[in-house]
């Protein structure tokens, strides 16, 4: 399982984020860093869909009517 590959878009794999976080998920299981990436990949997208939306606010030129 360890080499299974991440629902996140990404390249990383479990075995990377037991590397990055080291003991602080040493008691995790392979499962449960699957779902909690999962979780965090749900949150980032969610926030990449609002700064996409605010960058349109904010930066979208409207021509005028002619």
């Amino acid at each position: 399982m360890k080499n299974y590959k991440l629902k996140t878009g990404t390249t990383w794999r479990v075995e990377d984020v037991r590397h990055r976080l080291g003991k602080e998920v040493e008691h995790m299981t392979d499962e449960e860093i699957i779902d909690e990436m999962d979780n965090c990949y749900k949150v980032f997208q969610e926030s990449c869909l609002q700064s996409g939306w605010d960058v349109i606010d904010f930066n979208f030129q409207i021509k005028e009517n002619k």
